[in-house]
């Protein structure tokens, strides 16, 4: 339900503010004071406006005396504030200046160091050089030493073989001249055995006894020839294998 102010207006339908600016409940309180009240309020309102005005005027007085100051002030700042960048930039110059020339100091420092370092390093260098090569000598004089006694003892080693050699080879050949002498002892035995069947088959005389020892006597000849090549061959196989 909604509720009523004064003078039975309802507080939904009363304008917040009036035309002189001032809120409604306000001007409607101003209206409800009495008469006394009201001249009070009045002579109020006036001593703050005369007030409000006079201070508005010290302050723009002031300002309009103040105003050369101010500006001497601004300028004065201004002056500073230039100073300050001035000595600044004067400062970073001088900085920049000497960083400069201890650029160019350090760099002159580095030419001569690396003149230095080069000519230390000719020297460091050569030094190494004649150390590696002095290295290398007695490490080529060690292998040299070791290479002559392998030579030495494969020469030694070699000595032997062809000695062991050509007593194999003496060997070989009195064994070959020992068989070939039976070789040719059984192959004359042979031929004389043949000759004899020869003449057994041309003479018919002679008995089958005699015939059966010839031929015998033939086949006994044969085995032997057939073992000794055979013993011939063993052993060359063996020597041949042996190598």
């Amino acid at each position: 339900m909604a509720s009523y102010g004064y003078h039975g207006y309802k507080e939904d339908d009363v304008p917040s503010v009036s035309r002189n600016g001032t809120p409604r409940r306000v001007s409607q309180a101003i209206k409800d004071l009495s008469q006394e009240e009201g001249r009070e309020f009045q002579e109020f309102r006036m001593s703050m406006g005369i007030v409000g005005s006079f201070t508005k005027q010290m302050v723009k007085l002031a300002v309009e005396q103040l105003k050369p100051e101010f500006e001497k002030m601004a300028l004065e700042a201004a002056g500073k504030a230039l100073d300050n960048k001035m000595v600044t930039i004067k400062e970073m110059q001088n900085e920049l200046n000497r960083k400069e020339q201890e650029l160019k100091r350090l760099q002159l420092e580095k030419k001569l160091l690396q003149a230095r370092f080069e000519k230390e390093k000719i020297n460091r260098d050569l030094a190494s050089i004649v150390d590696n090569k002095e290295k290398e000598i007695k490490k080529l004089e060690t292998d040299i030493g070791s290479l002559r006694g392998k030579l030495r003892k494969k020469a030694e080693e070699l000595k032997k073989e062809k000695d062991r050699a050509t007593e194999e080879e003496q060997r070989r050949v009195e064994i070959e001249t020992k068989f070939q002498t039976e070789i040719d002892k059984l192959k004359r035995e042979l031929d004389r055995v043949k000759g004899q069947l020869g003449q057994i088959r041309s003479a018919k005389n002679v008995g089958d006894e005699e015939t059966r020892k010839l031929r015998d006597r033939e086949r006994e000849l044969l085995q032997e020839l057939e073992d000794i090549k055979k013993q011939q061959s063993l052993r060359f196989l063996r020597k041949k294998m042996g190598n």
